[in-house]
């Protein structure tokens, strides 16, 4: 009888210090959360001040960041994000700066965001299906074949009429008198000293100018990042024929907003065969892991709102 006193009384001693413990807990931890607030956590729908490293794993080479100084992690200003998985474009009201679309940062790593605390620091690593991807194999197939990219411009007239309104806008630079000869090749592709106009007449709707192409030359177009050469077919007429290079990629679009970039994968006289890329900020992006290094500077919970 004596030994089951004995253990009532240890049993009543263990819950009475599990309690103690528990209520002094919850006591400390409500004191702490009243002097310093509760610990925030990043949740779908929350706007979070964010800084961070973008690398390429393959290199460690630094593509973006928001730190003036990298080496010491300080000075800049921290990506204002609104965390949204779902690609909700709309922030919260009063938040209106705050985005879901960055340049340099996929929508990938919103998943990384959710969870973490204020002031704490990660890093996130995207894949390729997960950052801009890789080289679409599928789209080769749906250009296969077809005159997408033909190797030959269309034969062009030397002598050309060009309503004066649109040439005034289009060359505001060009004297607008008789026999003005101007770089047509550079006020139309930013390639100097290839192509040649000459204004041969001017009336009150057009203005003719007459082209001097000279058979065989040959210069590089950067926007495609392919040679080009120039065949005169006979005095008045011309055409242009591209010569690209296997593997060789170029990219079309706004670079402000989404662009496509390809890849020659084969070409013959008439098609050029093309895979491509859509959406990475840059072709050097095409296939590649990114690392974010990240510190979430402040979290406005939004989410609840």
């Amino acid at each position: 009888m004596q030994n089951e006193k004995i253990a009532a009384i240890v049993l009543v001693l263990i819950i009475v210090g599990a309690l103690v413990v528990y209520l002094g807990a919850t006591y400390w931890s409500d004191i702490f959360k009243n002097l310093f607030g509760e610990e925030k956590t990043i949740e779908p729908g929350d706007c979070a001040d964010v800084h961070y490293i973008g690398t390429f794993a393959a290199t460690g080479t630094v593509f973006n960041t928001t730190y003036a100084d990298i080496a010491t992690k300080s000075g800049g200003t921290p990506a204002k994000i609104f965390v949204n998985p779902n690609m909700n474009l709309t922030p919260p009201v009063d938040y209106e700066e705050y985005s879901s679309v960055f340049i340099f940062i996929p929508p990938k790593i919103f998943d990384g965001l959710v969870g973490m605390k204020e002031g704490g620091t990660k890093n996130i690593t995207l894949t390729p299906e997960d950052a801009y991807g890789d080289w679409n194999e599928s789209m080769v197939e749906i250009m296969h074949g077809s005159k997408y990219l033909p190797r030959y411009y269309q034969a062009q007239n030397t002598t050309q009429a060009i309503n004066k309104s649109d040439f005034q806008a289009y060359f505001p630079e060009v004297n607008l008198t008789l026999n003005t000869t101007f770089d047509y090749f550079e006020l139309t592709m930013g390639i100097k000293n290839i192509l040649n106009a000459t204004i041969t007449n001017i009336t009150n709707e057009n203005v003719t100018i007459k082209l001097s192409p000279i058979n065989g030359t040959t210069y590089f177009n950067d926007l495609f990042n392919w040679s080009e050469t120039i065949l005169v077919e006979n005095a008045s007429m011309f055409s242009v024929r591209i010569d690209p290079t296997i593997n060789a990629t170029f990219g079309w679009g706004d670079p402000s907003y989404y662009i496509t970039h390809y890849k020659i994968l084969d070409f013959n006289e008439t098609d050029i065969k093309l895979t491509m890329n859509v959406g990475a900020p840059t072709v050097d992006f095409v296939g590649q892991t990114l690392v974010f290094e990240v510190k979430v500077v402040h979290i406005y919970k939004t989410s609840e709102k």
